[in-house]
Parts: structure tokens; sequence; C-alpha cells
């Protein structure tokens, strides 16, 4: 992994996260406890797979990020150095506690070889950063997950590759007169990913065990103007 060039944050918005010597929920720099900078999903599979799975922990595969927004907008990222942990272990406790509430998998097991499919994600891109506008400033999260699915062992031992794709969900805010959090759109970014990651599984899931895809959304009933003129 290439060194990331973040700079502070200082000077652009003020931190909202103090740490007194008796921490809460809210005020620790976590991505797994503290639900202002990271909400669950909540999302639940409406097909539960027949199958084990184990997650393996996930890769950091991040690249630096570019310097200037559209060309020409200077940026200031976050830091690695102000979460209370390494984000590869919030990311795969956030990733694997979202799967295991979705219901996606009969089980998940802590061993690959206890595991019908595996599964190993990486983080491609993860930050908030403030964007200097020619007037006011934008604030923006962008977070990139990639993950690879393995199916069943072969006799020989290796695993085909079921899936392998990338998932990517930009945010942005701002205004003349406020600057939100930037590491709070990073976790608002993170959770559009997971969200799309959980989605893609139980479509994939649907598909390779010939169950119907459930439709997303239910289009209205239509009904005309009531008392319209005939």
């Amino acid at each position: 992994m290439r060194a990331l060039p973040f700079l502070p944050l200082r000077l652009f918005v003020l931190p909202l996260f103090v740490l007194p010597a008796c921490q809460s929920d809210r005020t620790v720099r976590d991505l797994g406890v503290n639900q202002g900078l990271y909400q669950p999903t909540g999302y639940r599979a409406g097909y539960t797979q027949p199958r084990t799975v184990y997650i393996a922990p996930i890769t950091d595969q991040r690249e630096a990020p570019p310097a200037l927004g559209e060309g020409m907008y200077p940026r200031t990222y976050t830091q690695d150095v102000f979460w209370s942990r390494p984000l590869t272990t919030m990311l795969s406790e956030v990733l694997k506690n979202e799967i295991g509430a979705a219901d996606l998998f009969t089980k998940i097991v802590e061993s690959p070889a206890d595991a019908d499919w595996v599964l190993e994600p990486a983080v491609a891109a993860f930050y908030g950063c403030v964007e200097e506008r020619v007037v006011g400033r934008t604030v923006r999260g962008f977070a990139k997950l990639h993950l690879v699915v393995k199916g069943p062992k072969a006799a020989d031992g290796s695993r085909p590759v079921l899936r392998s794709r990338s998932f990517e969900a930009p945010t942005n805010a701002g205004s003349l007169l406020f600057s939100p959090d930037p590491h709070a759109l990073a976790g608002a970014a993170l959770r559009r990913a997971v969200v799309l990651v959980l989605a893609d599984l139980e479509d994939g899931g649907r598909r390779l065990d010939g169950v119907p895809m459930e439709a997303r959304f239910e289009r209205p009933a239509e009904q005309e103007w009531a008392g319209a003129a005939r």
C-alpha cells in the first residue's frame, strides 16, 4: 500500500469529539460503536442462504487520493490517526456485524475450512475531505469496497471465484455557514457501500439457488382520479 498523504483538518473543521477520561459511545472515534460516525444499515435479507460463510479480515488496498477536486479545488483529507483503532480492524468488524445481522447466511464460521463460501473483502478507498471552492467549501466522503466471493472447495483444495466486484459510494455536503464533519461523511459513504455489498450477496445467492428475485420496490396500484367526469 502506498502511503496516504493525508493532511490535518485543523482550520477547516472544528473537532466534534472530545475524549474525556470516561468515554461514551458518542465520543469514541470508532466506526464500530459510535453511531454518529457509522449507523448500522438495518438491512434484512428476504432469503437466508443454506450455506455457511467465512469472512476474511479486510485488506487495505487504498492508494493516494487526488490532491485536487475536479482538477482545481484543493482538498484536505482525514487521517487514519483520528480513529481509535486501525481502520481495517474497524471495517472488518462493521462488515461482519452487518452480514450477520442481515441473516444472509445460515452461519458465519471462524475458519475457512468450515465454510461453504469464503468472502475476501478489501477497502480500496475510505476518506473524508474538505474541498475549498471559489465560494465556500464542500465536504466529501468516499468509500470503495472490493469483494471476492469464493465458492465450495474443490477436491484439490481450490475454490472457484463466484464474484469479484467493487462497490463505491460518494457523499457530499456543505454550505457557506456550516461544514459537517468529514469523518462522519466518510462513515455515511461506507454505510451506502455496505448496503450495496449486502444486496449483491443476497441477489447472488438467489440466482445461484434458483430463488426468484425479490422486488426491491413495488409499484403502487394505479388509481383513477376520484370523481372525474366520465
